[in-house]
């Protein structure tokens, strides 16, 4: 009786690596519901006149949905109607593609404008870049900055809505305080000078800087994780006083003395000369 053998076979890969194809995600949950193929990118795409839909043409684009079927709906357009066969997400059942066809392989499947997206336009819902944060034009991100001079140490202090505070050491004089601006964003988001270029703002504080070679995402990760990452907190007023060698009581005995000398120069008007003058009612900044 002959001995029977169990052979296996598998198929014949393609080649193709993960970095060749493109995942989209749901913007509504996150999961991956499509995949494109090597060359194909979704701007790359054509788009529909009618809704601004993203064209997928099955023998022309590679391409992979990841959905289950939704609603039939009736739509009516400039010429007429338009039956949809729409194609939800998988996870969250959100509509993110249609047919106009009933025949699940029909040759055209259009996305749904704005419902799925790459990595990064997933972070910008998640992360809510701030308005300080704008795209000014491709690949090229406009952030507004407050620096503050003469501080203990270089660091970007905080991101808020309004711009991102930036500390340096150096006096705001002679171009001293653009430079180290400048120096220290080229550390934190890893570019060139070149990529770099600082301009003034609407106050004496306030710099607009274009970044070059980035998106707004990026920028505002890079600044956040430095602001998330700071081991010891950004104090402006935590440099040490100095003491005089006779004195074995300490700072905390001359604190009022020093205190009530400089109130009492205030008000007699003798270092009002340093001051500039109050800021306007558009000027002023209240935070909570």
């Amino acid at each position: 009786m002959p001995k029977r053998a169990t052979h296996t076979f598998e198929s014949e890969k393609d080649g193709l690596e993960n970095t060749d194809l493109v995942s989209l995600l749901c913007l509504c949950c996150g999961e991956q519901v499509l995949i494109l193929g090597p060359g194909v990118t979704l701007s790359s795409l054509p788009r529909r006149r009618t809704d601004g839909a993203h064209v997928l043409e099955r023998g022309e684009t590679v391409f992979k949905l990841n959905s289950k079927p939704g609603m039939t709906k009736l739509l009516r357009r400039e010429k007429g109607y338009e039956r949809q066969w729409r194609s939800n997400c998988w996870n969250c059942d959100v509509p993110v593609a249609y047919r106009c066809e009933a025949d699940p392989e029909s040759r055209l499947t259009y996305l749904i404008s704005d419902a799925v997206g790459t990595q990064s336009d997933l972070y910008l819902q998640l992360y809510q870049v701030p308005p300080c944060i704008q795209d000014a034009a491709l690949r090229t991100v406009r952030v507004a900055l407050e620096v503050s001079c003469e501080q203990p140490k270089k660091a970007i202090t905080h991101v808020s809505d309004s711009e991102v505070g930036v500390a340096v050491c150096s006096q705001n004089r002679e171009g001293l305080a653009n430079a180290e601006v400048i120096e220290l964003m080229m550390k934190v988001l890893c570019v060139t000078k070149q990529q770099l270029q600082l301009s003034r703002g609407w106050s004496q504080k306030s710099r607009f800087l274009l970044v070059s070679g980035m998106g707004a995402v990026q920028v505002f990760k890079a600044l956040r994780a430095v602001v998330e990452t700071e081991l010891l907190p950004f104090t402006a007023n935590n440099k040490r006083e100095t003491v005089g060698a006779g004195d074995d009581i300490g700072p905390a005995a001359t604190a009022g003395a020093a205190s009530h000398v400089a109130r009492r120069q205030w008000e007699d008007g003798e270092a009002t000369e340093d001051l500039a003058a109050p800021p306007s009612i558009k000027e002023q900044t209240f935070r909570n």
